[in-house]
């Protein structure tokens, strides 16, 4: 029997500077040092609330879905990502450059999922490579992430029970102070219900990591071009507007789908 493991997935969403900084981060450095995971797969790029200076990316969407670069000159420095942050502190204590993978794209909790899944990255395994991951998170964050998980990589229609079954996905809650607030947290819950309405009224009936997917970077203002030119209330405002229309489109479904 398998006695390691493929991965540790460690999406961002910790504190990258400051008191309390890399909780989790140092777990898993201690974790990874025990010499029973393969590697780890860094997911996540900016919060989509905080204060960007420079993007690293343009969130712009071609019709092949590729998300380009902002053409910046070499020598203007963008604001570095939450995700560049957390593997220049693994690398600083000491794990290998080479066993470390990095997608940092993802602005909110299902893209940093959907994003490897779907559009990964040149030269990164797909998560569907890994049979058995351990995901790294803050205690408060788990359950959250675990929904996330639950909806994008198994309710997959293109996979059977016994496909599934083969993937095994650990969590290793880590205490610490979670950075989300009641605001952050309502509007998480919305986003999943949003998702999942989504998903449900897909007429081609993709794989659910693809509807999530296509739901993200074509409904959700984070990806928005321009986004982070808005300040952090008025995007705060955008998301309270936004929320409010994701549930009431469940409500109605729901009761619709009951007639």
């Amino acid at each position: 029997m398998k006695d390691t493991i493929d991965a540790i997935i460690l999406p961002t969403g910790e504190r990258t500077s400051g008191k309390g900084s890399f909780t989790v981060s140092r777990e898993v450095v201690k974790e990874f040092k025990k010499g029973k995971y393969g590697c780890i797969f860094v997911t996540g790029g900016y919060d989509g609330f905080a204060k960007i200076a420079k993007p690293k990316y343009r969130y712009d969407f071609t019709v092949n879905d590729q998300m380009n670069k902002d053409e910046n000159p070499k020598d203007e420095e963008y604001t570095r990502t939450e995700g560049e942050a957390i593997v220049e502190y693994l690398v600083r204590r000491g794990i290998p450059q080479d066993k470390i993978f990095l997608d940092d794209r993802a602005l909110e909790g299902a893209g940093k999922f959907s994003f490897p899944l779907v559009k990964p990255i040149y030269g990164n395994p797909e998560f569907w490579e890994f049979d058995s991951m351990k995901v790294f998170a803050e205690k408060g964050n788990i359950g959250r992430i675990k929904d996330y998980i639950d909806t994008i990589m198994f309710n997959e229609p293109s996979k059977t029970n016994d496909e599934l079954l083969k993937y095994k996905i650990g969590y290793h809650p880590v205490n610490g102070k979670d950075k989300e607030g009641i605001f952050e947290k309502f509007y998480n819950t919305g986003a999943i219900d949003a998702i999942e309405t989504y998903i449900s009224r897909d007429k081609q009936k993709r794989r659910f990591s693809e509807a999530t997917h296509e739901f993200l970077i074509n409904r959700h203002p984070f990806y928005s071009l321009g986004w982070f030119e808005k300040t952090p209330n008025e995007r705060k405002m955008e998301i309270i507007l936004k929320d409010a229309g994701w549930r009431i489109k469940s409500i109605v479904d729901f009761w619709t789908a009951k007639r």
